[in-house]
């Protein structure tokens, strides 16, 4: 049996499942590994790894922690409840309407960002003018229905990662200052510094950032570098607001001390860098990488709940549940009629979105592409509801393709 037990509960014997981190933010070259001897969990502990599944038929069982399905649906059932209590408000504009200008958007968006990062190369000072004249845009669809623009910000490719990467964690966290009605001002800023904040990858070598294997420890190490050297490239841009270097420095530390580079602990990480904490590793854990494929939006979602108060700032983490939704789009789901389909928009009401169907498991073959409006009755697009998360890699279809 899989189950989640707590990292100071184990004991040599133990067979551990997953480290429930990311491949690299961990020490050990695989992501299973029996348990020999206490300084391996003395180490894990070391890194800031705070809880792992087990896997008792493999190894021995420890604590009364629940089994993975346990964890699930308990997991879910949270963040059911932070998303549906006090919700905030949803997109009245329809998603479709607002698609032809969330297009223009991110492909600006991608020009601008990929010529950035070859002006910072060659030493050159990054354009702020032209820098806040893309937030204005982002802020503008964002207003109007924020799903089309989350929507095309998981269509990407796996080499586009890096610049993806930077523009979907500006959307996420412009999005975020939004709902909060923080002042103009602050929302650019917090914005800017979203795009900014992984600048200093430029300085880091290309075998590095494109490994397909786990890195070395000499690599990661490098890798880490990449927060500092944001502070040298700010330093020939004045313009750049103090908040972005702060999200540049500090967006991988983490609320109980366990991030880099300083190892900083609770309110001495700035506000802006712990709500790019969040959605840094959101975006990070949801796209397809060089060395693996991305998990689905609502294990992004599992991962962030379950870092709140030990990575996380637990306010910031609940407000970004709000603000992705209990099916964010992306999701897949199995509808009570044994449609399967993807979410590809949302409505006031969170438990109801429009989902994109594809394949009638109840009759096991596929169907025509269509959208179906939850939050509508019977005769009028919906008359359906959802009764479960579904995944990518169980109905070997790619994601991308349902929706573009």
């Amino acid at each position: 049996m899989i189950k989640k037990v707590r990292t100071e509960d184990l004991k040599p014997g133990v067979f551990v499942h997953h480290f429930n981190c990311g491949w690299n933010r961990h020490p050990f070259l695989l992501n299973q590994k029996r348990i020999k001897s206490d300084k391996t969990i003395q180490r894990m502990l070391d890194w800031g790894i705070c809880e792992v599944l087990i896997d008792t038929d493999k190894g021995l069982d420890v604590g009364e922690g629940p089994s993975l399905a346990e964890a699930a649906r308990a997991t879910d059932t949270a963040i059911t409840e932070i998303a549906t209590t006090a919700p905030l408000p949803r997109p009245h504009i329809p998603t479709h309407q607002e698609m032809a200008r969330a297009r223009k958007v991110r492909h600006e968006a991608m020009f601008f960002v990929h010529d950035m990062m070859e002006d910072i190369r060659q030493g050159k000072k990054i354009k702020m003018d032209q820098a806040y004249a893309m937030m204005d845009a982002m802020e503008i669809s964002i207003d109007t229905n924020r799903d089309a623009l989350m929507y095309l910000m998981r269509i990407r490719k796996k080499d586009e990662y890096t610049m993806m990467h930077s523009i979907n964690v500006g959307v996420l966290l412009l999005t975020m200052a939004t709902l909060l009605r923080l002042k103009r001002e602050s929302r650019l800023h917090l914005a800017l510094g979203g795009l900014l904040h992984d600048v200093g990858k430029v300085k880091v070598p290309a075998q590095i950032l494109k490994k397909p294997e786990k890195l070395s420890p000499e690599e990661f190490v490098e890798m880490q570098r990449h927060a500092l050297y944001a502070q040298g490239i700010f330093a020939t841009s004045r313009e750049v607001p103090p908040e972005a270097l702060q999200m540049a420095l500090q967006h991988h530390e983490r609320i109980d001390g366990s991030g880099y580079p300083f190892g900083l602990k609770g309110d001495a990480i700035s506000i802006a860098a712990q709500m790019t904490a969040v959605a840094d590793v959101y975006d990070a854990l949801t796209a397809d990488r060089c060395y693996r494929d991305g998990v689905s939006p609502i294990d992004g979602l599992r991962f962030i709940y379950g870092g709140c108060g030990t990575h996380f700032n637990r306010k910031f983490a609940h407000f970004f549940i709000k603000a992705i939704g209990v099916y964010p789009v992306g999701s897949f789901v199995r509808l009570e009629s044994g449609l399967i389909g993807i979410v590809v928009g949302s409505n006031p009401d969170l438990l109801r979105p429009v989902v994109r169907v594809f394949y009638n498991d109840s009759r096991g073959w596929p169907v025509a592409l269509r959208d179906i409006d939850l939050a509508k009755p019977l005769g009028h697009g919906g008359g359906d509801r959802i009764v479960s998360h579904e995944t990518a890699n169980k109905w070997k279809v790619d994601p991308l393709t349902l929706l573009r």
